[in-house]
């Protein structure tokens, strides 16, 4: 009898049933056992071996993996029993959010690591074939649906019956054939073949259910820790082609989307940055002003009419929008205007009017993009496919247009007057649902890949699937469906793509977090307890869900005799702050925490007759807020006398592209990294002018956006200026603080060297790269 796993798995299969049997709920999976490399001269050995798997039945056993058979160079070819367990857990320890493996999963089987004769000459996979046979026990009938990827030519049988015949993989994706098995109670037969390619040889197969809510939680923690990590100092992050604020308000935008709150630090910095200048361009006055509006500071409002009159003085005659002030000849185009329409969404939002003939002319426009009524029947009725175009005038419908073109319409229907446009709201209802029917009948997940333009087409998904308030386009829930897909292209660092704008990374999020729609999946505490509660004879309470709030908990002894409450708060820096409150208002307060660090927290009450009751003493860390010194690093770089004084670096190595150009360049979202190998990273920066300084800064690196993993932490630095002695310091691992060095009097600054002498968690010279976004002078 073949050896089993000795965990049983049960799971309660959560997709939708794909045939009139229920899906299979427990199954137990028998050891993979793989014949191979056969060489490509072995034909009729293959065929025997594919003859004997027509014969395989369901309740009896296969004993073909009995038989051996010729290998290369003529030696005699067994069928092993790899240690696949093994090979699985080292991929996991490398993914940040691995998939717990149930019913018939497999897990990424990669043949050129489990074929020992591969591992002795490589070569020997050249051409050849590989065959997989596992057993699995299922306890009662049921039918699967399944999903099948790798790298080769792939066929399948099971019990028997050949599901999968020759599909070429050139690249790893499980989604890419969607199949349904047939489980028998007690034995079943899987036994798949593999024919090598060029770029690799692997084998995945997945059970196709939804993804487990805890998996996307997590996804979005990471990833929000990752766009917090990729923020320069002055809260910025990298612009994108000239794009002046737009992916800093897309981040911030992102980021209240995800959860974090409004008061939080890199918020603060961010929104801070974008009132700096002022975008220009469709796109970024659009995601400026989602940005604002989701921030909730009455102090932008103004900064959103000027904003929004922008919005509407570039409407074009057509209804639609071009890029900017410059138009030339171009005509606009659905997809600038759909964020148009998302940032004048938002103004109305925040109580801005926007004009009904700005609304009218955007609808007549997303209507003059849609495509001609197809003869495509919808996949589960309703209204004929019709998709949406780049351009009015109904050309060839794509994907993410016909999402944009959903959302556009959705929110024009919404704002439109619903008795003198009645007419015309029904027919962007009619458009919205002939969308729908389209992606549906068309269903995509797009390119599969971790590119831009695929982010681009899943946040708008997202927004088709919320404005248009629905689950599913044809059989396809979009939700589920897409978030699998994106959590599996999570990298370890949290992020997704390697552009050094982390647009990618936000529109993942955005769609993972339901961020247009009703539903949001999870709540984000960015580490803090959502509930914590003082000892002593007065029960204080205190909840860090923003806003934060304090309390007296009724069950407090004598809680109908208290007549007033008085809250003392010390913040991490500077003195207790007294606040008094009395028994109309059930002693409830929402203090406001400006600065982030630890805080202290005690309450004293007073009952009638003057008796007093005393709480313990709460100590809790404070995520959001910022300092008045972190706040003015927004600024204080227009300050830094280092770029203009002819910089001049020289260090131990560099990390590919980021070069030590950057260490003294001015701009904090450019950085230097050594090599990962570099045992003694260092810097050495000449400043030819020699400016006079009373104060040098070093700024961190932020967190690279091409790594696959994220990047240690310095611990220990040593820091030279001119010829004084060399300044070893302790680093904390905030990579939002600046390492400063204060002399007594102004100094003439000619030469800063920086040395790592130690990493946090990490072995200089052992794959750590690690590095600095700026030298400052002030």
């Amino acid at each position: 009898m073949l050896a089993l796993v000795s965990l049983f798995l049960t799971v309660v299969a959560q997709n939708p049933a794909a045939s009139a049997q229920d899906p299979v709920d427990q199954v137990e999976a028998g050891a993979w056992r793989i014949l191979g490399p056969m060489p490509p001269n072995r034909g009729s050995e293959r065929r025997n071996i594919q003859i004997a798997a027509k014969k395989m039945r369901a309740g009896v056993p296969w004993t073909e993996f009995r038989k051996s058979h010729t290998g290369p160079e003529g030696m005699q070819l067994p069928w092993i029993e790899p240690d696949v367990a093994a090979h699985l857990v080292a991929q996991d320890s490398a993914d940040a959010n691995p998939r717990e493996r149930l019913l018939l999963d497999s897990g990424r089987l990669d043949l050129e690591e489990l074929l020992p004769l591969l591992r002795a000459n490589p070569d020997w996979g050249k051409g050849a074939t590989a065959f997989l046979y596992r057993p699995f026990y299922a306890t009662a009938a049921g039918s699967q649906p399944i999903t099948v990827g790798g790298l080769g030519n792939i066929s399948m049988w099971w019990n028997g019956k050949r599901i999968l015949i020759d599909k070429q993989h050139r690249t790893f994706r499980p989604d890419a054939h969607g199949l349904q098995v047939e489980i028998h109670p007690g034995l079943n037969h899987l036994l798949v073949q593999v024919d090598a390619h060029a770029l690799g040889w692997s084998f995945e197969m997945q059970s196709v259910r939804r993804i487990a809510n805890p998996r996307i939680h997590r996804a979005i923690d990471l990833g929000v820790e990752y766009l917090i990590d990729r923020q320069a100092i002055d809260g910025s992050w990298p612009a994108y082609d000239g794009y002046v604020n737009g992916t800093s308000a897309l981040a911030i935008y992102t980021l209240i989307k995800s959860g974090v709150s409004p008061r939080h630090e890199s918020v603060l910095k961010g929104l801070a940055h974008l009132r700096k200048q002022r975008a220009n361009r469709t796109y970024a006055v659009a995601l400026e002003l989602m940005a604002y509006q989701a921030g909730g500071d009455p102090q932008d409002l103004p900064r959103m009419r000027e904003l929004t009159d922008d919005l509407l003085h570039w409407q074009m005659a057509n209804g639609l929008w071009h890029y900017g002030t410059n138009t030339g000849s171009w005509p606009g185009d659905l997809s600038n205007a759909q964020y148009a329409a998302l940032g004048l969404r938002a103004a109305a939002a925040a109580g801005i009017e926007i004009p009904q003939a700005a609304w009218r002319k955007l609808a007549k426009a997303s209507l003059a993009c849609t495509q001609a009524k197809t003869s495509h029947r919808p996949t589960t009725g309703g209204a004929a496919p019709a998709g949406f175009s780049y351009f009015t005038g109904g050309g060839n419908a794509n994907a993410s247009m016909t999402a944009a073109g959903i959302g556009t319409s959705a929110i024009c229907s919404a704002h439109l007057d619903s008795i003198t446009e009645a007419t015309l709201i029904r027919r962007l209802d009619q458009s919205v649902a002939a969308g729908i029917s389209w992606l549906g009948t068309h269903w995509t997940l797009g390119t599969g890949k971790p590119d831009p333009w695929n982010f681009y087409y899943l946040y708008g998904l997202e927004r088709a699937g919320g404005l248009a308030d629905v689950e599913k386009f044809g059989e396809h829930e979009w939700y589920w469906e897409g978030a699998a897909h994106i959590v599996g292209l999570q990298k370890e660092t949290g992020g997704w793509n390697k552009e050094p704008q982390p647009i990618s990374d936000c529109f993942a999020l955005l769609f993972l977090r339901r961020a247009t729609g009703k539903l949001a999946v999870t709540n984000v505490t960015r580490g803090n307890p959502p509930m914590v509660e003082s000892d002593g004879n007065l029960r204080l309470r205190l909840s860090l869900r923003p806003p934060v709030a304090l309390w007296i908990d009724s069950t407090t002894p004598g809680f109908e005799d208290i007549v007033r409450v008085v809250y003392w708060l010390k913040p991490p820096v500077g003195d207790w702050v007294r606040i008094e409150e009395f028994q109309e208002r059930r002693f409830a307060i929402q203090p406001k925490l400006s600065m982030p660090g630890t805080w202290t927290i005690r309450a004293d009450a007073v009952q009638a007759g003057d008796a007093m009751l005393s709480s313990g003493t709460l100590e809790f860390e404070q995520k959001d807020g910022a300092s008045p010194k972190r706040l003015a690093y927004v600024d204080e770089s227009e300050a830094n006398r280092g770029p203009a004084s002819r910089p001049k670096a020289r260090v131990s190595s560099s990390l590919r592209h980021y070069s030590e150009t950057f260490l003294a360049d001015g701009d904090p979202n450019t950085a230097w990294y050594c090599d990962p190998e570099d045992e003694e990273p260092s810097c050495d920066i000449r400043f030819r002018r020699a400016p006079k300084a009373s104060e040098v800064k070093v700024v961190l690196a932020p967190v690279a956006a091409d790594e696959e993993t994220r990047m240690p932490s310095i611990k220990l630095l040593e820091v030279r200026i001119n010829d004084r002695p060399a300044e070893l310091v302790t680093l904390s691992g905030d990579l939002k603080k600046k390492i400063a060095f204060a002399f007594e009097r102004p100094i003439n600054v000619s030469r800063v060297r920086l040395k790592v002498i130690a990493l946090d968690g990490a072995t200089l010279g052992k794959d750590a790269s690690v590095g600095f976004a700026e030298v400052e002078l002030f």
